[in-house]
């Protein structure tokens, strides 16, 4: 199965460092705009830039990729998320949606 971006897994292993998206965004020189951008699946970053977006939150670039399957869950859990307006980490609604996924997923 072909494994694409997502940025959602980006968003999840930022929020498990405690790094805010801004923070996360200068450190690479772009905005907070487009790391949101990147994080929301709405555009996805170039090749050198995702290497370098795995190596700012501590992860093997193929982490930040996932299957169409899992992609639609990780939607699925963005959208109940946005939904409940909260400004708790999103992982905390991921995990309670699929946490055996996220587990697998994660090595944990």
């Amino acid at each position: 199965m072909v494994a694409t971006w997502c940025g959602w897994l980006l968003r999840l292993e930022r929020e498990r460092l405690g790094l805010q998206a801004v923070a996360l965004a200068r450190s690479l020189g772009v905005s907070g705009r487009q790391v949101y951008a990147w994080e929301t699946c709405r555009e996805v970053p170039r090749y050198a830039m995702q290497q370098r977006l795995a190596e700012a939150v501590g992860v093997p670039l193929r982490q930040l990729y996932a299957t169409a399957p899992e992609v639609d869950r990780l939607r699925a859990a963005w959208e109940a998320y946005r939904a409940r307006e909260t400004r708790k980490p999103w992982y905390c609604l991921l995990s309670g949606i699929d946490c055996a996924w996220v587990q697998l997923r994660h090595g944990h």
